[in-house]
This record gives C-alpha cells, structure tokens and sequence, in this order.
C-alpha cells in the first residue's frame, strides 16, 4: 500500500508544478505533458500491483 501513497503524493505535486508552469508561461504546454506522462506512471503502478498480486496467489 505504500507504493500507492506514494505515487499519489507524486502526481500531486507534479499537478502543482504544472499548475506553477502555467500560470508562469500561460500556456498549456506543461499540462498537456503531465497529461500525457501521469497515465504511463500510473499504467507501471497498475502493473507492478498486478504483479505482485500474482505473485501472493501462488
């Protein structure tokens, strides 16, 4: 469970600094990256929850 505190904690401050950046650049730039980068941390997050999980059922 740690994991998944962990990467919240994470995304919550990545939103922040893309929030900072827009605001400093007034463009949408840097939330379209955390758009696009925060699905992929979390898709490995998912996985590596899997697989343990999987792991644990054996």
């Amino acid at each position: 469970m740690a994991v998944l505190y962990r990467s919240d904690i994470v995304a919550d401050i990545l939103v922040l600094i893309a929030a900072g950046l827009v605001f400093l650049t007034q463009s949408g730039l840097p939330e379209l990256v955390l758009g696009s980068v925060l699905p992929a941390v979390f898709a490995r997050l998912a996985v590596q929850v899997f697989s343990q999980s999987w792991q644990e059922m054996r």
